[in-house]
């Protein structure tokens, strides 16, 4: 079965390292200090004088220019926030709000959750009638010293461990943050 556009853009994030002996951080640092700003010129320039494929090329500079991967699915994302669950596009909106501050990310979209990605997923984001329910790793918690995640089972991921539901974006604390953000750095 083909790989849709998403899989293929989480894959060629997931095996940078091991094809180029750089992962996305480091390639991400070389495109900064290239100067180059528009996308175009900064997918020939990876491919000319790093030989990276075209795949790999404009993928890094999809999260670069964009803060999100180049196959995002803005459709589907809409989708999580239709109807009754329109009220939670604003604490979705402050945690990537947060997010784009630490450096390069994407979102995925599935049917039941959306995931953000770091070089892997450090966190899933479920809209629900009741609340987003927001689900990271344990070492994430453990790091941050957390006592409001609570544990989870089948949040869509196996290493989604732990879950706290929010209902508004003043309940997006830096407590919340700083476990996000524990959770994103160790997604490297």
């Amino acid at each position: 079965m083909a790989k849709t556009p998403i899989k293929r853009s989480q894959n060629i994030l997931n095996t940078l390292e091991k094809k180029t002996g750089k992962n996305f951080q480091q390639w991400t640092d070389i495109l900064k200090k290239s100067g180059l700003k528009d996308r175009k010129g900064q997918i020939e320039w990876l491919k000319i004088k790093h030989a990276l494929g075209s795949e790999q090329a404009k993928q890094i500079s999809a999260l670069i220019c964009n803060g999100s991967s180049e196959y995002s699915d803005n459709d589907e994302l809409r989708k999580h926030f239709e109807g009754e669950k329109d009220f939670q596009k604003a604490v979705f909106d402050k945690i990537i709000t947060e997010v784009k501050k630490w450096g390069p990310y994407t979102v995925t979209t599935n049917k039941t959750y959306l995931s953000l990605f770091h070089q892997y997923q450090f966190a899933i984001l479920k809209t629900t009638k009741n609340g987003l329910v927001i689900g990271v790793p344990h070492a994430a918690v453990k790091t941050a010293r957390s006592k409001e995640f609570m544990p989870v089972k089948n949040l869509g991921s196996e290493k989604i461990t732990h879950k706290i539901v929010l209902y508004d974006e003043s309940e997006v604390t830096d407590h919340i943050i700083r476990v996000l953000k524990a959770s994103y750095e160790k997604s490297k």
